[in-house]
């Protein structure tokens, strides 16, 4: 397979899961609605990926649950400043988790030094 076709087999997945995604949250909702769509919510799935990092798919589930969780306690302590302190997380982590929460958990193999090779 060419790269090419697997981009393409990717982008045909991906649009796959995100309309069977709409159809579950139709039938959950009971109806659609265009405010389901406003942009802050694809700034959720933004913001998640950076905190997460785009490498893994378990990451994704603790990146998710980091988030809500940070916009709960955030909302709860200061419902005025919320926003900024979710800003402030995401800052932080771009600063010094530039690959995200998993990076944290994938090991990286370590370099043999010449010596003990």
């Amino acid at each position: 397979m060419s790269v090419s076709q697997l981009v393409h087999t990717k982008l045909v997945i991906s649009g796959l899961l995100g309309g069977i995604g709409g159809a579950l949250a139709a039938l959950a909702v009971g109806h659609v609605d265009p405010n389901m769509s406003y942009w802050t919510t694809s700034g959720e799935f933004v913001f998640i990926t950076i905190l997460a990092g785009a490498g893994s798919v378990g990451g994704a589930f603790v990146g998710s649950l980091v988030f809500v969780s940070v916009r709960s306690l955030a909302f709860a302590m200061v419902p005025q400043l919320w926003q900024m302190l979710l800003g402030l997380v995401l800052l932080l982590t771009i600063l010094f988790l530039p690959q995200g929460l998993a990076s944290l958990i994938v090991r990286r193999p370590r370099r043999r030094s010449a010596e003990g090779s």
